[in-house]
């Protein structure tokens, strides 16, 4: 499922054969809160994004350009792929 050397997953290995985007569901919740709900293809597609921007390519001023810090970066990379293992808790 996961890549020692680049963290990429692949579908075929989640047993998915589609690419997602027509599940993509969002709902604001309230003032700066919102619900997402996807599909474990759509889950990918947002977890190889994000491993390529903590650990694939050098970002300079990577808060600036990101609207976050690396390390929320990484914590969410760390939460999504923990899901995609179904190691997650909570």
């Amino acid at each position: 499922m996961l890549s020692a050397r680049s963290g990429h997953r692949r579908l075929s290995a989640l047993g998915e054969r589609r690419y997602g985007g027509e599940h993509m569901q969002i709902e604001k919740r309230s003032e700066g809160s919102y619900a997402l709900q996807v599909d474990c293809s759509e889950l990918v597609i947002l977890n190889n994004a994000l491993n390529e921007i903590c650990n694939g390519i050098d970002v300079e001023e990577f808060s600036t350009r990101m609207g976050a810090t690396r390390e929320a970066a990484e914590l969410m990379l760390r939460r999504i792929s923990s899901m995609l293992d179904g190691t997650a808790v909570g």
